[in-house]
């Protein structure tokens, strides 16, 4: 039976490069996207409408409104909401994410080649720096992104493992963002129970955390992180609604940094650190290390010409010579059977969850009572020996050991 691959993003004001990453995802990876929007006042929803038509069939959106956001959970709802139980796979994007696979094989045949214990498959992203003239709306561009930086071998991992290290030391300009390692990420299977954790960077089944896989060296993906003034200043608005929600310092460290380093009027700075001059393509002048490749600019290129055709421009922002509008989209009504259904899937993992927290707690007490058997009998033990029958009866015990013995062969 082929592999049917479900790809899943969600986006924010990020029209021009979701709309490139959406179609590289339909060209080379993915039989269907379903995208949520969340309250974008660009022209991504009307963008997604025309991308509809580019590609019949295989893109369905949901619409979320207000400035309330959860990733964890709008993740797990998607799962739920769309079409997704028909597919054997689940590939989480990001709109800065382009899924790469080298060797010429397909997703599909690496997918398609796991065996059926395998639950889910892990994959790098590497960061790529972009020229500081990037226009995301601009098809051409994406080919100009050509820089892929390493991170440093030298971070101790401890620092890495903590975010709130990780935005002090940015912070204080003792490191870039592209020194840092980014984690890596999963694709999985769709089984039953299956839950998706912040970022996709790790699954779970029951409210249990499945073990990390090895990274798969056949894929990658290139991130786009950091490719423009406006998305820096779109990712330190999402810092303040993740400040304004009380989250931790940890949680979305990167966008909480950006958050504060506006406020202190030092964006610009940030920018200067991160993107490469245009006369600057190697990035020696701003200290960044890394390495030349094209890798994502080949990957991408078929996406970006069937876009090209698809919408009669390069420029992503015309839809043919008419500009496509700017207005958010009205939130999408979820039926009440669909509703009942995910509600129900949430009562049986709460159950589930609940039934073994039970069966821990019990094990927990029988293992102390056990413990306090195992206390009495070593006391027991203790006062036998010391008492004058044990030292009387010394001699016929060393005899019965004689005759334990195992005789010689």
């Amino acid at each position: 039976m082929p592999v049917k691959i479900h790809g899943i993003i969600q986006c924010r004001d990020e029209w021009g490069m979701a709309a490139a990453a959406i179609a590289h995802a339909l060209i080379a990876h993915v039989d269907v996207v379903h995208v949520l929007d969340h309250a974008s006042t660009d022209e991504t929803a009307e963008g997604l409408k025309l991308l509809q038509q580019v590609f019949p069939g295989r893109i369905q959106v949901t619409n979320l409104a207000g400035d309330a956001y959860n990733q964890i959970a709008s993740s797990n709802l998607m799962l739920r909401l769309t079409g997704a139980a028909e597919a054997g796979w689940i590939y989480f994007f990001d709109a800065d994410e382009f899924l790469i696979v080298r060797d010429g094989l397909t997703l599909k045949y690496i997918l398609g080649a796991q065996g059926p214990d395998t639950t889910h498959i892990g994959y790098g992203l590497s960061n790529y720096a972009a020229p500081r003239s990037f226009d995301a709306r601009l098809l051409d561009d994406y080919k100009r992104i050509r820089f892929r930086c390493s991170p440093r071998g030298d971070l101790d991992e401890n620092l890495i493992r903590s975010g709130e290290e990780c935005f002090r030391a940015v912070y204080a300009n003792q490191l870039r963002f592209f020194d840092l390692p980014f984690p890596p990420k999963v694709i999985f299977r769709n089984v039953p129970g299956i839950q998706v954790g912040p970022g996709a960077h790790h699954v779970a089944i029951g409210g249990t955390e499945l073990p990390a896989p090895g990274q798969d060296e056949r894929l990658f993906a290139a991130h786009l992180s950091l490719t423009s003034r406006e998305k820096l200043r779109h990712r330190a608005a999402h810092g303040f609604r993740l400040q304004n929600a009380g989250r931790p310092l940890w949680y979305g460290w990167q966008n909480q940094l950006l958050y504060r380093l506006s406020q202190e009027g030092r964006l610009e700075e940030f920018w200067d650190r991160h993107a490469l001059p245009d006369d600057d393509p190697d990035g020696c002048n701003i200290g960044l290390t890394g390495m030349l490749d094209d890798s994502f600019a080949r990957a991408v290129e078929p996406a970006l010409d069937y876009l090209r055709q698809g919408f009669g421009t390069g420029d992503t922002g015309y839809f043919g010579t008419s500009s496509i509008p700017r207005r958010q989209a009205a939130e999408t009504a979820i039926p009440l059977s669909t509703a009942v259904a995910f509600a129900d899937t949430l009562l049986r993992q709460a159950a589930e969850l609940n039934a073994a927290q039970a069966e821990a707690a019990h094990l927990g007490r029988v293992l102390e009572v056990a413990q306090a058997h195992l206390e009495i009998a070593r006391g027991e033990a203790y006062l036998m020996r010391q008492s004058s029958s044990w030292r009387l009866t010394a001699p016929l015990r060393a005899v019965a050991a004689l005759f334990r013995k195992p005789a010689p062969g």
